[in-house]
């Protein structure tokens, strides 16, 4: 079984600030052809010493073709991942060594299990006490609950919006 036949990947730099990843594979698998294309791209942008933003887009395209003998996995795979997937993030250093980042992401749906297209806002706050002691206070899914993973043979998990925090001390 020959599981990758071709592979191009390409990454594309612009003084530093912009990071273009797209990749195309395709596959071959023993119950038929599968044709995958995916996309990748990455930007970092730094605005200023305290400020700066990141952003990501994946986009994933499949194609099972069945062999004769036919393959219900097959036309089952297609629904099972997001053909689209964004993010952007903000992070923001502030006075006495306090930090604060914004963070977005965007799915699209997976049909296989049900799962509508979401999107999720995360909150982090974040102070260095010392060189050694830093404190975090964290924000999950903001936006509200979403189902985010599934399987077959049951319900896909309900994510919620969740707050947490945490105390670092490293030596």
């Amino acid at each position: 079984m020959e599981v990758l036949t071709g592979l191009i990947r390409r990454t594309t730099f612009l003084a530093g600030l912009l990071a273009v990843v797209p990749a195309v594979a395709l596959s071959q698998q023993g119950d038929g052809d599968l044709t995958a294309i995916s996309l990748e791209s990455l930007m970092n942008v730094q605005v200023y010493d305290i400020h700066s933003f990141k952003s990501s887009y994946s986009l994933l395209r499949m194609q099972l073709h069945a062999s004769p003998a036919g393959s219900a996995g097959a036309a089952a795979t297609e629904g099972q991942n997001p053909q689209h997937q964004f993010y952007v993030g903000t992070f923001l250093k502030l006075p006495k060594s306090f930090e604060i980042s914004a963070h977005t992401y965007a799915v699209s749906s997976l049909p296989n299990f049900q799962i509508p297209s979401y999107a999720r806002f995360d909150l982090n706050l974040g102070w260095k006490a010392t060189e050694n002691v830093s404190f975090k206070l964290a924000g999950q899914n903001l936006l509200g609950s979403h189902k985010e993973f599934g399987d077959l043979q049951g319900p896909a998990n309900v994510i919620r919006p969740s707050v947490y925090g945490s105390i670092a001390w490293t030596f």
